[in-house]
């Protein structure tokens, strides 16, 4: 007997995480579930989900940290999981890649994220901030996770 395979979901959100330290914003504007693994690409099509969140990063004006998607991850409370992004979807399903926004930039484009198959609907998206040492004031920020839920 052969399972059937979850169909393709998309659909529009508004997650946001603010970063007041910074001035950084980061915005999931699109969340999608179970697309197809690319032909070619069957490597563990069994074993994981690819799940596409669409982001829009407003790096902040007050200093010159970048903000970029390497800091973002996908966290899944069961089974539970923080994965990073992964490169190898970058530009298929009609995609943008996300690029680094730079102070003052405005950026968009999409993340793509290997969960275990039968992750649950609850997902969030973490950003993972650096620390930083302010070189003109010698100030520090600390590192810090925020999270904002994409679904639930």
């Amino acid at each position: 007997a052969t399972t059937a395979k979850p169909r393709t979901k998309q659909s529009a959100i508004n997650a946001v995480i603010r970063d007041s330290d910074l001035g950084h914003t980061i915005t999931a504007t699109k969340i999608t579930r179970n697309l197809p693994y690319p032909a070619g690409n069957p490597v563990a099509a069994s074993s994981f989900e690819i799940v596409g969140v669409k982001v829009v990063l407003r790096a902040g004006t007050r200093y010159s940290a970048t903000l970029s998607p390497t800091m973002l991850s996908l966290v899944a409370a069961d089974p539970k999981q923080d994965v990073k992004s992964t490169k190898e979807f970058d530009g298929l399903f009609g995609t943008k890649p996300l690029p680094t926004a730079k102070r003052g930039e405005k950026q968009s484009g999409w993340l793509f994220f290997k969960v275990d198959a039968g992750t649950s609907s609850a997902l969030t998206l973490a950003y993972h901030r650096p620390a930083y040492k302010v070189s003109t004031t010698g100030k520090s920020i600390p590192a810090r996770n925020i999270g904002a839920v994409l679904t639930q």
